[in-house]
């Protein structure tokens, strides 16, 4: 996973990198949840999207890129299937 760096303008705001937003999900207008994580006597924060606050969301991304999710191809990836689940091939 690639690092980020932020930096703050004189008005205290922010640019975040274009991968950043892609993976959070996020664009113009999207409010983001900074919240504290306190590990013994450091202070980390993680950021999340407010519309993707749901820990689950996204789990399964990596299964799902790159693959074609038309409705011809989700029936022939179910038939396929259930012939396997039959024996067949």
């Amino acid at each position: 996973m690639r690092t980020a760096h932020i930096k703050l303008t004189s008005k205290r705001q922010a640019t975040f990198p274009k991968y950043v937003c892609e993976t959070l999900g996020v664009g113009p207008g999207d409010t983001l949840i900074l919240a504290p994580v306190i590990s013994g006597t450091e202070t980390e924060w993680v950021l999340r999207s407010e519309k993707n606050d749901m820990p689950w969301f996204g789990a399964l991304r990596s299964y799902a890129e790159g693959k074609d999710h038309s409705p011809s191809a989700i029936k022939a990836s179910i038939a396929k299937e259930m012939r396997r689940d039959r024996g067949g091939r």
